[in-house]
């Protein structure tokens, strides 16, 4: 069987998905929700790349060094290479696409900074920018699935990976509707199932990523890395079950944060890290924050120093997500928040062309291990 059974249809697998097609290879994506359900959608603040449209010679060495710094020196560098030195080429295919971005005036891509890294370096989409990702390479997908080169069953569990002379063979799958178990053969399989969210009640991502793909695989003797490496976001805000994210562009656009001591504002990320303040990269954020709230303080995010019109246009959807859910205008008071589990670093141990030690198996995106270390940069897992 001449096809590629991919699990998941988020950034990832849709993705390989249409890279496969490009080279006239057939896939099969298996996905318990549509790509609309994925979490590659609930990404907002942006995706990175030293596109240098802001005229501040920004470079991919440079995002390559700040990316292996932020994660502590522990990813694999030839990785942290070929993703700093392939998003400019990434980022203008999508455009190239159709993929919305905020533009400068000249008609090039806006970009914004980020935490952890001295350039202006993010593109985005406002506040949406996994959205538009998404329909993007979803709506670039449908063109191969007009030919039979992509194909989608939506409702189905992967349940266990079947071998064959220590080989990758194809997938059990549990059709969810019907709970019926069917063999689907492959002659590799990718796996891009995302991270553990499911797991936590802290966490800001999709509760229907359990990591019951990774366990199944973990059980099955297939080796993990960094799997303790877990990303706290400092800017999360509590919701019943779980957190909500207040994306890390809200700082990027000069929000600040603050604790209040003796009746005034202390802003103590300015005051400590002087050179980036609330841009540093976000476990420093979140260690500081976390001592405030040992001692009973409550650190808050303040948008009211941003202009109205910055606000109202690239942070539209952090505006509706504080009215709906906190029932709170971050236009006229500051928006209480807290470290939360957000990003999985580890995951299953690949090389840096994405294969795992069993044969014609592959993973990527949260799902795999290379790209980040300790620590992500926000804006690199798109």
């Amino acid at each position: 069987m001449d096809r590629v059974v991919i699990i998941g249809s988020g950034a990832a697998g849709l993705s390989a998905a249409i890279r496969l097609a490009e080279e006239n290879v057939p896939s099969f994506i298996v996905e318990e929700m549509p790509p609309w359900r994925a979490q590659s959608n609930m990404a907002e603040g942006g995706i990175n790349a030293a596109l240098d449209t802001m005229g501040q010679h920004d470079e991919p060495a440079l995002h390559e060094e700040e990316t292996y710094k932020a994660g502590r020196f522990v990813a694999c560098r030839e990785a942290v290479h070929r993703l700093t030195h392939s998003a400019p080429k990434i980022v203008n295919t999508l455009f190239a696409w159709g993929m919305s971005l905020n533009l400068n005036e000249d008609g090039t891509i806006q970009q914004r900074p980020f935490g952890g890294q001295t350039k202006k370096r993010t593109a985005f989409a406002s506040a949406s920018t996994g959205k538009q990702l998404m329909y993007t390479l979803a709506t670039r997908a449908r063109f191969f699935e007009a030919g039979r080169m992509i194909r989608h069953i939506t409702g189905f569990r992967f349940l266990k990976l079947m071998m064959e002379n220590g080989q990758a063979k194809g997938v059990l799958v549990n059709e969810l509707q019907k709970n019926r178990v069917s063999y689907i053969p492959a002659s590799a399989v990718i796996i891009a199932s995302g991270g553990l969210n499911g797991l936590f009640g802290n966490a800001t991502g999709s509760v229907l990523n359990t990591g019951n793909v990774t366990a199944s695989l973990f059980a099955d003797g297939l080796p993990a890395a960094n799997m303790e490496m877990i990303q706290y976001h400092p800017t999360t805000t509590r919701l019943h079950g779980k957190n909500m994210l207040i994306t890390e562009a809200v700082r990027g656009e000069g929000g600040r944060l603050y604790v209040e001591q003796d009746g005034k504002k202390f802003y103590f990320m300015e005051v400590k890290y002087p050179a980036l303040g609330n841009l540093m990269p976000r476990d420093v954020i979140a260690r500081e924050e976390w001592q405030w709230i040992k001692q009973g303080i409550q650190p808050y995010l303040d948008m009211r120093d941003i202009p109205k019109e910055v606000s109202v246009h690239k942070l539209a959807g952090v505006l509706e997500a504080c009215h709906d859910f906190l029932a709170l205008d971050p236009l006229k008071e500051p928006i209480p928040v807290s470290p939360g589990i957000h990003y999985f670093m580890g995951g299953l141990y690949v090389d840096v062309n994405h294969r795992t030690p069993i044969a014609n198996l592959y993973a990527a995106g949260e799902a795999a291990c290379q790209y980040h270390g300790a620590n992500r940069l926000g804006g690199n897992s798109l």
